[in-house]
């Protein structure tokens, strides 16, 4: 049964149910203010807090528009997530600092990602996250050929 069902429409159905998990899990801790989205935001400047991040680098990175990083990212600063601060090189670029309630957040949601791969990963060997990891690869570069022909 599982052969027929398209793969388009799996993948659909089970990145709905991840995606519900989050969204409950952060009714459950909304009096941060964040937003899922907001959580994306704060963990790409989390990793990446050993170079520079501005507002082109989220633009880029989550495939926005700029008027649609900059309505986020002002609710962000208003909310107390992050900074946005001149550096001295360029008086245009906004060089974006996480904030002390942020580094919380994304702590918070390292732990609920660790406890919800357990929980995803359970009965499942080693040889099988390697296979399907390989074919997610293939199905995502199958994609972006797809992307990149239109």
């Amino acid at each position: 049964m599982s052969e027929t069902i398209p793969l388009a429409l799996a993948i659909n159905k089970t990145s709905r149910l991840v995606k519900r998990y989050f969204d409950r899990k952060r009714r459950e801790n909304s009096s941060d203010g964040s937003t899922q989205n907001h959580g994306r935001i704060i963990g790409f400047i989390y990793r990446n807090s050993q170079k520079d991040i501005f507002q082109k680098d989220i633009e880029k990175e989550f495939g926005i528009r700029r008027s649609t990083a900059t309505n986020t990212l002002k609710l962000m600063e208003k909310n107390g997530l992050l900074n946005r601060e001149r550096v001295s090189y360029d008086e245009r670029l906004k060089k974006i600092t996480l904030t002390q309630k942020s580094v919380e957040i994304i702590h918070s949601i390292d732990k609920d990602m660790k406890k919800f791969n357990k929980t995803l990963e359970k009965g499942i060997t080693e040889e099988e996250r390697r296979i399907f990891l390989e074919v997610l690869e293939k199905i995502k570069n199958n994609i972006e050929e797809v992307d990149c022909d239109d």
